[in-house]
C-alpha cells in the first residue's frame, strides 16, 4: 500500500503532507522535525512509524523498524489527546489487536505492556512518567528494559528533563555489572527522533 492510501484511510480521508509522506518512506529517522502547532507532527511519527514497521514496500525498513514507540509528551492532556488519536488511527486501520497502545502518566497504573514484549506497542507518556520508568526499568525491573530497549523514541524539548534523559541514556550505555548480566541480549540500538514546534 502506498503510504498516502495508508495515511487517508487512518485518518478518515485527508491526505498527508510532503514532509510526511518522505518521513515514512526514509529508513533512517533520527533527525530533527521541526513545524508549526497543527501541522501534522503527531500523524507524521506515529503513522510514520506504523507504515515503516507494517506497510513499506522494503523489507530491510520494515524488519529494523524498532517494537516500540515511544511518545513523550509535557502534558497529561496531551497524552489523552494523542491516545485518543492513536487509537482511532489503529482502529480505522483494523490493527487494534496488531499493536499495543499504552499510556504512562501520573495516575494511570496500566503495567500489562511488559507483559507481551513480542507485541509491537505505542507508548505514551509524560517525561516524568517515561524517565521514572526508565529509570526503574534500569535497576529493578530487567523486562522493562527488555521491552523498552529496542524503540523509536519521540522526543520534545522540555528543559531539565532532557538532560536527565540524556543521563539515562549515559547510564544504560554504562550499565553496573549485575544490569549488565540481567540485560545481557536484551538490548538493541533504537532510532530517535526529536520534534520541536516553532
Amino acid at each position: 500500500m502506498e503510504y498516502a492510501d495508508f495515511f487517508t484511510k487512518a485518518v478518515g480521508g485527508n491526505k498527508p503532507y510532503p514532509y510526511q509522506t518522505r518521513l515514512a518512506g526514509e529508513a533512517e529517522t533520527t533527525k530533527i522535525l521541526k513545524a508549526p502547532t497543527g501541522a501534522g507532527k503527531t500523524e507524521a511519527v506515529i503513522l510514520g512509524w506504523l507504515y515503516r514497521k507494517f506497510e513499506h514496500q522494503d523489507s530491510t525498513v520494515r524488519e529494523s523498524e524498532p517494537q516500540r514507540l515511544i511518545y513523550c509528551l509535557p502534558m497529561r492532556t496531551l497524552v489523552e489527546q494523542t491516545e485518543t488519536r492513536a487509537r482511532k488511527w489503529l482502529t480505522r486501520l483494523g490493527w487494534s489487536d496488531r499493536v499495543g497502545l499504552t499510556i504512562l502518566m501520573g495516575g494511570e497504573l496500566r503495567e500489562e505492556w511488559h507483559l507481551e514484549p513480542e507485541k509491537p506497542r505505542i507508548v505514551i507518556g509524560t517525561q516524568d512518567m517515561l524517565l521514572s520508568r526508565a529509570m526503574k526499568g534500569l535497576w529493578a525491573k530487567p523486562v522493562h528494559v527488555a521491552c523498552g530497549s529496542r524503540v523509536a523514541q519521540q522526543r520534545l524539548p522540555m528543559g531539565d528533563g532532557r538532560a536527565a534523559t540524556d543521563g539515562r541514556r549515559a547510564c544504560h550505555d554504562r550499565p553496573t555489572r549485575r544490569a549488565k548480566r540481567e540485560t545481557a541480549n536484551l538490548r538493541a540500538d533504537s532510532k530517535r527522533l526529536d520534534v520541536s514546534h516553532d
